[in-house]
């Protein structure tokens, strides 16, 4: 039954023509033991497809049967197992200047060592949406928690995703329902980032908690930054603000490109508070603070989770 889908499905897109970006998503069962095999590529050159995204793992022969197109420019996985993949064909064949996203959501966090190892091997990275790289020692006490070994080191985030930064344009970093023991009071530096355009990142990366100043934030950004996601914390109220005005004032010499900052309020976990919803969304952010960003044409935002 399940390999009578899998060629109707290839025969339907044997016959589209002029296809740029092609979307896979798991077929059937994910406990299925039959992947889905690429056919349709054998009857026609695929030369205008550009974009591929691959969800799920669909072994070694789908993703060859994509990289040997000259036409594509991007391709997308959504797994380990299937980047890891990638690393080994990028070595075998296809086109060297193909770049890469990966999407390791909503998965456990990788190890440091590995996620920098990985990155250093694919290159030509241009997105990544992951948990905040470290070692997790256990499951917490709460379902869909983890307790994480050692103490949340901003500065070695940095450090993880440093192999791409001429390429990556694009990091979305969450921490939902992770904790840990600690943390060593670094911030995350991208300043040297070049190409990055996107930045989502949890408060806790470029506010240390046991930090008095919240300042010098546009110093940690890169000068191609169009878009901040920040996820504050019910401790942050409208006074301490200081480094968005900071960041306002600092755009035409420090961040040219910058139009847009997303304050996404969520208790300092991401989704599962409301404390600073009703603290921040009562007073609403101070009008000479947005007056400034309007001035600078930086739109500000605020989402409740």
């Amino acid at each position: 039954m399940q390999r009578r889908v899998f060629r109707r499905i290839n025969n339907l897109l044997g016959k589209l023509r002029n296809v740029h970006t092609l979307h896979l998503e798991q077929v059937g069962s994910v406990s299925s033991t039959i992947l889905f095999e690429i056919t349709f590529l054998r009857e026609k050159d695929g030369s205008s497809l550009r974009n591929v995204t691959l969800l799920w793992d669909y072994g070694l022969d789908t993703a060859k049967a994509f990289m040997r197109l000259e036409s594509l420019e991007s391709l997308s996985v959504q797994s380990l197992i299937s980047a890891q993949q990638l690393v080994q064909l990028k070595h075998e064949q296809g086109n060297p200047q193909l770049s890469f996203s990966l999407n390791f959501l909503p998965r456990l966090p990788l190890p440091e060592d590995m996620t920098k190892t990985l990155l250093t091997r694919l290159g030509n990275v241009v997105k990544v949406q992951a948990l905040l790289t470290g070692d997790d020692e256990n499951r917490g006490l709460l379902p869909g928690t983890m307790e994480m070994n050692g103490p949340l080191s901003p500065a070695a985030v940095s450090r993880t995703f440093g192999p791409i930064k001429s390429t990556l344009r694009e990091l979305q970093l969450t921490s939902g329902g992770m904790f840990w023991p600690s943390h060593d009071q670094t911030r995350l530096d991208v300043s040297d980032f070049v190409a990055l355009r996107v930045l989502q990142v949890p408060c806790n990366c470029l506010f240390p908690p046991e930090s008095e100043s919240r300042n010098g934030v546009y110093k940690l950004l890169p000068k191609s930054l169009q878009t901040l996601k920040n996820f504050t914390s019910a401790k942050m109220d409208k006074d301490e603000f200081d480094w968005l005005v900071e960041l306002a004032l600092n755009k035409e010499t420090q961040l040219p490109e910058i139009e847009h900052v997303i304050l996404s309020e969520d208790n300092g976990n991401e989704g599962n508070g409301t404390e600073m919803g009703f603290q921040m969304g009562s007073k609403g952010l101070p009008s000479s603070l947005t007056s400034l960003c309007v001035m600078h044409e930086i739109k500000v935002d605020v989402e409740f989770l």
